[in-house]
């Protein structure tokens, strides 16, 4: 699987603010809540006008259930201020495609 989101800092480049900076996790439903993945972003640059990044993880995993997570990895107040979108989850296979026909 895949999990990912773009991401973007909202936080104009000349002020001096914290950055985002986001961990992305798989969890198991389960009572320890055990993580499967986790994956961080570094800190999402600041920009003179708003630009968007792909970020992902990519897991495998045997449980039926999952929880997906995105967390800060920033404790300070001021700044860390950020958009997200296209927020997805994508099943991988491992099984190849036939593309040949035959007609008999």
């Amino acid at each position: 699987y895949e999990f990912s989101a773009y991401v973007a800092n909202v936080v104009r480049k000349e002020k001096c603010l914290s950055k985002p900076n986001i961990r992305f996790e798989v969890r198991a439903i389960n009572e320890s809540g055990n993580v499967i993945a986790k994956k961080g972003t570094g800190d999402v640059p600041a920009c003179y006008n708003m630009s968007w990044s792909k970020y992902d993880i990519s897991f495998e995993t045997t449980h039926s259930s999952v929880v997906l997570l995105m967390l800060s990895n920033v404790a300070e107040g001021s700044g860390n201020d950020l958009a997200i979108d296209d927020i997805e989850l994508r099943v991988y296979s491992t099984n190849d495609l036939d593309d040949t026909s035959t007609t008999g």
